[in-house]
C-alpha cells in the first residue's frame, strides 16, 4: 500500500487584501512547487516557482482587479497540492 500524506494547510492574509498577499504553509513541503493565482474565469494571473522547505511568501497583487481569486499550490509535475480563495479589494 502507498504512503498517505496529509495535505498541508495554507494560510493567506490579509484576506481581503489591498494588494499584498502573505502565504504561509503549516508544514514544509518535500518537493519544489508552484504558486498559481487564477481569477473567477479561470485565467492564470500570477505564477511563481518556489523551492521545497519551510514556506512563507509575500506576493504582489496590486495590478489585479477587485474580485475573488483562487490560489493553487501544485508540485513541480503540476499535480494539485492545495488551494484557497481570497478577495482582492
Amino acid at each position: 500500500m502507498g504512503k498517505v500524506t496529509a495535505t498541508p494547510e495554507i494560510t493567506c492574509f490579509p484576506n481581503p487584501t489591498q494588494g499584498v498577499l502573505n502565504i504561509r504553509l503549516a508544514e514544509t513541503l518535500p518537493q519544489n512547487f508552484k504558486i498559481i493565482v487564477c481569477n473567477c474565469t479561470g485565467a492564470i494571473v500570477f505564477v511563481k516557482c518556489s523551492k521545497s522547505g519551510q514556506f512563507e511568501k509575500t506576493i504582489p497583487l496590486f495590478d489585479l482587479s477587485t474580485g475573488v481569486y483562487k490560489l493553487f499550490l501544485t508540485d513541480e509535475n503540476g499535480l494539485f497540492i492545495q488551494s484557497v480563495s481570497f478577495l482582492k479589494n
